[in-house]
């Protein structure tokens, strides 16, 4: 949380850019450790992970972040 107590459940606006990315890019790597986790032989699926992305950070700045992860090519 921006008071320094907790953690944020909703995550809100008034972050640094930077910040927004770090923690898109976070939940981004969870979203893809958890499915390789449960498959060894997982072959990532980009589509789902950015859905659940989309689901998790409803605001706008962070969806261009999300966004700009569907340009990737891997």
């Amino acid at each position: 949380m921006t008071n320094g107590v907790g953690f944020a459940i909703e995550f809100k606006d008034d972050i640094s850019p930077l910040s927004k990315i770090v923690l898109v890019s976070e939940a981004f790597v969870e979203e893809f450790l958890k499915e390789k986790e449960n498959n060894p032989n997982f072959k990532y699926d980009l589509k789902k992970i950015l859905s659940t992305l989309n689901e998790k950070f409803k605001k706008s700045t962070y969806r261009k972040i999300v966004e700009t992860l569907e340009t990737l090519k891997f």
